[in-house]
């Protein structure tokens, strides 16, 4: 393990943010975001797509979804996760079964929420056991039990588990290390992401990433949220979090403050692979006392956003003070209370070099504008392996929209056949 500590540190202390934004080499492309800043416009979705389909979920006393749906679509199915509990439908839409096998029996989970996997549409969920070691155990694509692995205890607690690739599953560090626990020892300062097999094999880890010298850490504590929220355990917030996304078998990954994002792959291997160039609008310095997310003349890539293909790249940044599109409202789709939002989408073509932030197609609802039929703003929340993206849309809403907006017929006849407390309707699109 330590030689792919020391080759590692090697690469990413050897790519500063400082690095050559004036051309690509080495499978190191420049993104030229600087120049789009303060304009931006609206992008029609046929840009990106070849089709949208609307699928209502079917309602019943059994396939009822509660608050705050995340969906899935894998191996022609849909999946909706919310509060522990993962609803299966067909590609009509038809309810199939609920998986949840939350308990404390041998096949069962405790203190989880399940997991989808990628590709085949089975599950997974992760154990924690007393020891602290974790036990993944993983269920056919019928919720069957199938076979479990136990990866070791590690003093610092894991979390987060995912699925990366065939055979290699990934598990989130944490730095709360409790006085008489026993366990392997890992330098959260150092990992962030510790990669292990079926067979309970460490095959790899990811580093965390250098923080970019620009950066100067908070030392005052808040007590408040960026929106007026009185926060519970009031924090300096020391530390900044690390993104991870996935493109194929890689693994993209970032900090919100740097401007270089990382492909991590082989389970060792870390290379920067795209550098964001803000031009005249980088900062010289980043003081996280001074600055919020609606506050400061700086620019960074959000955290919570980021879908990639073959040909395009959909992230966010957050503009704060040169944000062109400021609003208050929603943010995100299961986002209830309303605040001051002065991030913007983005979309980077890959084959072109073009990149465009996506102004608003109506007032306070960001995403982009609905060619096809005439819905609402689609924004997604999900891409599949097989190059399809899903959004979420309540009954209640696609309702209070097509009352004032003109809607294909066949959206209409599927609005129309609609109760405000029916399931969500979820619209599919196929990319280009």
């Amino acid at each position: 393990m330590q030689k792919y500590l020391i080759l590692i540190c090697a690469v990413l202390f050897g790519c500063s943010s400082g690095a050559d934004r004036h051309g690509n080499s080495d499978g190191l492309t420049v993104i030229d975001v600087g120049s789009d800043v303060g304009k931006g416009r609206v992008v029609d979705l046929s840009e990106i797509a070849e089709e949208i389909t609307y699928i209502p979920l079917e309602t019943s006393e059994d396939s009822f979804i509660s608050a705050a749906p995340v969906i899935s679509l894998e191996n022609n199915r849909i999946y909706v996760k919310s509060r522990g509990v993962i609803k299966v439908f067909d590609r009509s839409g038809k309810y199939l079964f609920s998986f949840d096998r939350r308990g404390r029996g041998p096949q069962e989970y405790i203190y989880t929420s399940p997991n989808v996997e990628r590709g085949t549409g089975k599950f997974y969920a992760e154990c924690p056991n007393s020891d602290r070691s974790v036990t993944v155990r993983m269920y056919t694509r019928e919720g069957d039990y199938e076979k479990e692995f136990t990866v070791p205890a590690v003093k610092e607690r894991l979390l987060f588990l995912n699925k990366t690739k065939e055979n290699c599953y990934s598990f989130a560090l944490s730095s709360d290390l409790i006085p008489g626990i026993e366990g392997i020892e890992v330098d959260v300062d150092k990992v962030s992401k510790l990669l292990y097999d079926t067979l309970s094999n460490l095959i790899g880890y990811l580093p965390v990433l250098p923080l970019d010298s620009r950066v100067e850490m908070r030392t005052e504590f808040r007590t408040k949220t960026d929106d007026g929220r009185e926060l519970l355990n009031p924090t300096a917030n020391t530390t900044i979090g690390q993104s991870f996304y996935f493109y194929k078998d890689t693994i993209r990954t970032y900090k919100s403050y740097n401007d270089t994002l990382y492909s991590f792959y082989d389970g060792n291997k870390l290379m920067p692979r795209y550098v964001l160039d803000y031009a005249e609008f980088a900062a010289t310095k980043i003081d996280l006392n001074q600055i919020s997310n609606v506050k400061g003349k700086v620019i960074t890539v959000d955290n919570n956003h980021y879908f990639e293909t073959d040909r395009f790249i959909m992230f966010s940044f957050v503009l704060r003070e040169y944000a062109h599109e400021p609003y208050f409202g929603k943010y995100f789709f299961h986002q209830v209370k309303e605040r001051e939002v002065r991030e913007s989408y983005a979309l980077y073509n890959k084959l072109t070099g073009e990149f465009t932030f996506l102004n608003l197609p109506l007032p306070k609802t960001p995403g982009f504008r609905e060619d096809f039929e005439q819905g609402p703003p689609f924004l997604p929340s999900y891409l599949s392996d097989k190059n399809y993206m899903a959004a979420v849309y309540y009954a209640h809403t696609l309702k209070e929209y097509a009352a004032t907006h003109e809607v294909s017929d066949s959206l209409r006849a599927i609005i129309d056949g609609l109760e405000d407390n029916d399931n969500p309707v979820i619209a599919l699109v196929k990319l280009r």
